[in-house]
């Protein structure tokens, strides 16, 4: 662990070229699990005339020899302190541009429990080196901007490491004379930088199909596994098939090489990295089956294996210049991902869980210490920007300027961008400038976007003046804008739609947002209209809309925008457990919106509604997104208002919520495709059905065997995952022995499937009884959980820190010993893996939002922390919480 006392920023601003090149890298590794030798040729090459000092990075290495163009160099022509190898340019070759450094380094795999660079995952060699992980390898000058071509040999044991992996094609191979090992050698004909470098070796599973690209290029796809989950492997091959016809069709862009990789481990700190040829995926993103596997999990597999091999151009021949432009690749990427899995999947359906997605995680972010533009200008860890705002948001920008510059522009823009930058690391001025080339549009207002933090507030006014017969409506935008640049330019589609319900289309569009307030002006309306604003969420922005209750139901059932249909429930919604929670603070008896009930149950009986569609407009806003419109943030208030809202739902719909599950049940026990997706649609809205049947199951001393039995024969009788779980999530919020034998049987059904076991652990830490910590301390004791691989620790201690109302327990003094219990863990973990404890400790990143009394407890947790030995990754979370 690389621990640190003081924080020392990195600025944008202060970005220089590198000082020497590495156009060519050889790298032979001897694998052994305790002492991998690294043989390293680099090809150094002088970026400019300097005399510098060669400095390269490395961590954690025992070099073992050194030479320049041949000659050993001597411990006096050099220096090695932790962070970094330097040779000051007098010990370089006189006169010379170019030379030749190699170096032979010891590393140690299997102790690497920090999963970057060279690991261990079980029985399986692999490597992660984004961002900076191949100084954990060799000494290398880490950073983007280092282009360069590597050829790759592999020599390991032929027993128990049959398979030899790394980035580009295979060019040999053969038996090392010892008798016992062999080698592969290969080589990647495109330049990149070395955090896209991949090794990969064991004893794996694995499945082979093909693809004949529009160009009629054969190519090789391989799916490697642990031996034994080949059969979970086919839904991952059917999503690269898809996502290799997506880009060739909608982007005219090609696969490059003649073979592409997948390996599958458990052991990841991401979702899955987009090395150059051989993508390395946790394994939550491949494997899957009906039976361990629910309808989420196999659009989640559908969409990263589109990122990822999206990533092959988005990314990886076009790459970034430095850390700083990290959304370049990643915000791209995600735009990209999230338009294949809607033109695969419903449009509409996707885009509501894509801003749910940001609304949870983003917004959050905004609101907290840790807030930061798309491209922040400063970090002290660049693993702590791996975040929402950089993926997540930055995709939102991306889809911005494909709205103010038309879809085909867009496209026209991103072959531009490859015809300017094709094998260079690039900034995003750089993006928005091929934009601008091939549209013809002037980008430079909305480039604020890069550089603004915070999530913008649009304040709309509107009036209908009947005599002139127009339709006014005026915005206010407020922004962070610390640096007085002005207002952001913001693209905000609207519709406009009469009492009738009918909508004129000619008076919908874009209206650009581009000054502190605006007016715009709509004629020749000839009666009263109810405007629609922000459809399909055109800008990441929150809206303040004095939309009255009767107009919000009006475009929840009248709106031709599925989007804002969704909105304007989540809206009205959230209006009401917002008075809910006031009513409650003043001792005010509780009642339910009697015109909410009337439009909740004319959604339940609309039979026009796409089932999914409808499970989501039928499901109550999470407690998260509630927060996101409280200053002051009470998760027992949410939640009590919050409960009795669903309890109120299900009493007044039940007999409809009970004939919509039946019907359902009855129909999908009749299908023969469990996996096509009106199935899964049909599982949605039957699941929901199930929830709203069970809320008050478990409210009173003995809870209601009838309500119990429905939702243990689902658990026990299910044929697919989905219903399973989703049975089992319901069982775990009523206080009966029921759900003890619930987790008992899917633990005897799964107990040697580690992923499938993820879920095992998640259920019973989401749990709202009182007794779920006590739950989680007592499997932290199961000898299946591992607190080493981040899958399971996500699984379950982030999934109980992240239960804001088990966690943040309404006894303060309980909650006081929650804190305190964190606080240990993350100790504990950023000895080992900063990136997983540094992920953990965001838990408190609102802190300064809650109740006093909570707030001084959880300051003192994080005055503790700051005064430990930390991870740089940790300290940067801690010290902004502290000081921001």
């Amino acid at each position: 662990m690389d621990n640190i006392s003081n924080p020392q920023s990195i600025y944008l601003k202060d970005y220089k070229p590198p000082e020497y090149l590495i156009p060519k890298v050889d790298l032979c590794f001897e694998l052994d699990e305790n002492k991998t030798l690294v043989h390293a040729r680099l090809k150094i090459v002088k970026n400019n005339k300097n005399n510098r000092p060669l400095i390269l990075n490395g961590q954690n290495l025992k070099l073992q020899k050194i030479s320049l163009n041949g000659k050993k160099l001597n411990e006096s022509k050099y220096k090695i302190d932790n962070e970094k190898l330097i040779i000051d340019s007098k010990n370089l070759p006189l006169n010379k541009s170019k030379f030749i450094l190699e170096t032979i380094t010891e590393i140690d795999p299997s102790n690497n429990k920090t999963l970057e660079g060279l690991y261990k995952s079980g029985n399986i060699f692999c490597t992660q080196n984004e961002p900076e992980g191949m100084r954990k390898i060799t000494y290398f000058i880490d950073r983007p901007d280092i282009m360069s071509s590597f050829t790759t040999m592999i020599i390991a044991n032929k027993e128990l490491y049959p398979i030899l992996l790394s980035n580009g094609n295979q060019v040999a191979k053969g038996d090392i004379n010892d008798g016992h090992r062999h080698y592969v050698t290969w080589k990647d004909p495109f330049p990149k930088p070395c955090y896209l470098f991949a090794l990969v070796a064991g004893d794996l599973g694995i499945i082979k199909d093909r693809y004949i690209s529009r160009s009629n290029k054969n190519i090789d796809l391989r799916i490697y596994c642990d031996k034994g989950n080949e059969s979970r492997c086919y839904s991952a091959m059917e999503a690269l098939k898809r996502a290799m016809s997506w880009d060739e069709e909608v982007f005219g862009l090609e696969y490059d090489l003649s073979i592409y990789m997948i390996v599958a481990v458990d052991s990841f700190n991401m979702g899955a990295m987009e090395n150059k040829g051989l993508n390395i995926f946790n394994s939550k993103y491949v494997l899957a089956d009906v039976k361990t596997a629910t309808d989420q999990d196999f659009l989640g597999i559908e969409s990263v294996i589109g990122h990822e091999y999206f990533h092959n151009w988005t990314g990886n021949r076009v790459t970034c210049r430095d850390w700083f432009q990290l959304t370049l690749k990643e915000g791209l990427t995600v735009f990209r991902d999230q338009e294949f899995s809607s033109d695969l999947n419903s449009r509409s359906e996707k885009r509501i869980s894509n801003v749910k997605d940001l609304r949870t995680s983003q917004f959050a972010e905004d609101a907290g210490p840790m807030s930061h533009p798309i491209r922040p200008p400063s970090y002290i860890e660049i693993n702590n920007f791996y975040t929402a705002t950089v993926y997540n948001k930055g995709a939102e920008v991306i889809r911005m300027i494909a709205t103010l510059i038309g879809m085909d522009n867009f496209k026209k823009g991103i072959t531009k961008y490859f015809e300017l930058f094709d094998g260079k690391a690039v900034t995003t001025e750089d993006f928005i400038f091929a934009m601008e080339k091939a549209s013809n549009i002037n980008l430079s207002q909305f480039k604020l976007w890069y550089e603004r933090a915070g999530t913008p507030t649009v304040t709309i006014d509107y009036h209908y003046d009947e005599q002139k017969q127009t339709f006014t409506i005026k915005t206010k935008q407020q922004t962070k804008d610390d640096d007085k640049k002005g207002p952001l330019l913001i693209p905000l589609a609207i519709g406009l739609i009469d009492e009738n319900g009918t909508e004129d289309k000619k008076h919908s569009k874009i209206l650009s947002l581009n000054s502190e307030e605006n007016s715009f002006v709509f004629k020749n309306i000839k009666s009263k209209v109810i405007p629609s604003i922000n459809r399909g969420f055109s800008a990441p922005i929150k809206l303040n809309i004095p939309y009255s209750t009767d107009e919000l139901i009006f475009l929840m059932a009248n709106d031709s925008d599925a989007f804002n249909r969704f909105e304007a429930m989540q809206t009205l919604t959230i209006r009401i457990i917002k008075d809910l929670m006031s009513d409650q603070k003043n001792n005010i008896e509780l009642k339910l919106h009697e015109g909410y009930l009337r439009a909740y149950g004319r959604l339940l009986d609309d039979q026009l509604l796409d089932n999914t569609f409808k499970s989501m407009i039928l499901t109550v806003p999470t407690i998260s997104i509630i927060t996101n419109d409280l200053n002051l943030i009470d998760y027992h208030l949410i939640y009590q208002a919050r409960q009795f809202l669903e309890r109120e739902l299900s009493k007044t719909y039940y007999n409809k919520f009970e004939e919509i599950y039946h019907k359902l049940n009855d129909t999908l026990k009749n299908s023969k495709d469990i996996l096509n997706k009106y199935s899964a649609s049909q599982r949605a809205l039957k699941n929901v059905a199930l929830h709203y049947l069970m809320i008050d199951a478990g409210l009173y001393t003995n809870p209601d065997a009838n309500k119990i039995k429905l939702c243990t024969k689902q658990f026990y009788d299910a044929t697919n995952m989905t219903d399973r779980l989703y049975a089992m999530i319901e069982l775990s919020n009523i206080n009966t022995e029921d759900r003890f034998h619930a987790y008992q049987f899917f633990y005897d059904l799964f107990k040697e499937d580690q992923l499938t076991l993820l879920k095992w652990f998640t259920v019973q830490a989401s749990s709202d009884l009182s007794d779920t910590t006590d739950r989680v301390k007592i499997l932290m004791k199961d000898p299946k959980f591992n607190i080493l691989v981040p899958n399971i620790t996500r699984a379950l201690i982030s999934t109980w820190s992240n239960n804001h109302v088990t966690f943040h327990h309404k006894d303060i003094h309980q909650a006081d010993l929650n804190y305190q219990f964190l606080t240990s863990l993350v100790l504990e973990i950023d000895k080992n893996n900063p990136m997983l404890s540094s992920a953990i400790i965001r838990v408190f990143n609102n802190y300064k939002r809650l109740e006093q009394n909570r707030r001084e407890l959880i300051h003192l947790q994080l005055t503790k922390l700051i005064s430990s030995t930390l991870s740089k990754n940790v300290y940067e979370i801690v010290y902004k919480n502290l000081n921001n």
